[in-house]
This record gives structure tokens, sequence and C-alpha cells, in this order.
């Protein structure tokens, strides 16, 4: 556990469990709804709704993470003043 400044010893205990709570979390609410997409553009590729996530997954491989970030914020965080 971690100690106070100026006490010798500590960890990063809390670290690493806060890591696997969130590794879990992300695992629960990401995993189901990823096989049911991947599953409903395997069985039906040429609908409206099997395109729109082909197009997504193709964004998403292939413009980097940060731009990504910087369009959601400009877009989500940036309008609401925060």
């Amino acid at each position: 556990m971690p100690r106070p400044l100026g006490i010798a010893g500590g960890g990063i205990l809390n670290a690493i469990e806060g890591t696997i709570i969130l590794t879990v979390l992300a695992s629960i609410f990401a995993i189901p709804p990823g096989l049911l997409a991947a599953f409903y553009v395997a069985y039906k590729p040429n609908t409206p709704l099997g395109a729109a996530v082909r197009f997504g997954t193709d964004v998403l491989s292939g413009v980097p993470s940060i731009i990504i970030g910087i369009f959601g914020y400009a877009l989500i965080v940036k309008p609401q003043g925060h």
C-alpha cells in the first residue's frame, strides 16, 4: 500500500488494482457489442447498418487515436465550455 510522503516503503498496489478494474469494466462493456456487431456484419454485410459498421471500423483502424481524441474533444467537450 502507498505510504505518506517521508515514510520509507510504500508500493503501487492501488495503481495495479485500478488498472485491473478498469480493464475488466472496459471488457465487459466493449466485448459483447463488438461481437454482436461482428456477427451482424458477417451475416448481413450489404445492409446500410452493415456498411456503416464496416466504414466505422475502417476509419478507427486507419486514423491515429490522437486525431480521433482531438475530434471528440472539439465536438463534445469544447462546445460545452469545459
